[in-house]
């Protein structure tokens, strides 16, 4: 995985969270170690809902679920400067994460996706829905998303897409990550 990582960077990956569900804390903070050793210091680095393992490991921040800890408990023990995020995956939960202060949103799912098996995604009406009662806070779709997708998700409201398989399961991630990344930003 580190090595995927490192070369989604160098394909134009600019942003990196580090999800693993269901791992014991101490593998956890081993892949953490090992991921933040080879990010470039310009690409933010978030840790998935663990606040302890983010404040070990130097992270820049963390990624919370929607029914995680409250915004202001994260501050207190990362700092104001760290980056909080918050999963949504309603209006409601948006506004809610909107009014605790987080600095940006993950919306979906959007798409149908291997990850999420048995959901068939909430489309881009979730996106432009969200995009209309929080103005200009940086929202980022996830779900499904790919070359063929990703511009709708930008022209319904996201700020940016939030890519896991299309890129670490590629023959080769820089590739995959460069492709995405071209295609976003010939759209813009």
């Amino acid at each position: 995985m580190v090595e995927a990582v490192e070369k989604a960077c160098s394909g134009g990956v600019d942003m990196v969270q580090l999800r693993l569900k269901n791992v014991p804390a101490s593998d956890f903070y081993q892949s953490a170690k090992e991921i933040k050793a080879v990010l470039p210091e310009d690409i933010p680095f978030l840790i998935n809902d663990r606040v302890d393992i983010a404040v070990a490991v130097g992270a820049d921040g963390v990624h919370l679920p929607e029914l995680g800890l409250p915004v202001s408990l994260v501050r207190e023990q990362m700092g104001e400067d760290a980056i909080v995020g918050r999963s949504v995956h309603s209006v409601e939960a948006a506004l809610q994460a909107y009014r605790e202060g987080v600095d940006y949103l993950q919306v979906g799912t959007i798409f149908p996706t291997g990850c999420k098996p048995g959901h068939k995604g909430s489309g881009v009406v979730l996106l432009e829905e969200i995009r209309n009662v929080v103005g200009e806070m940086p929202i980022i779709a996830i779900g499904g998303i790919s070359e063929e997708n990703a511009v709708m998700t930008v022209q319904a409201g996201a700020n940016g897409v939030a890519v896991v398989s299309r890129i670490l399961q590629a023959d080769d991630p820089s590739l995959a990550a460069r492709h995405l990344k071209n295609r976003l930003t010939v759209s813009e």
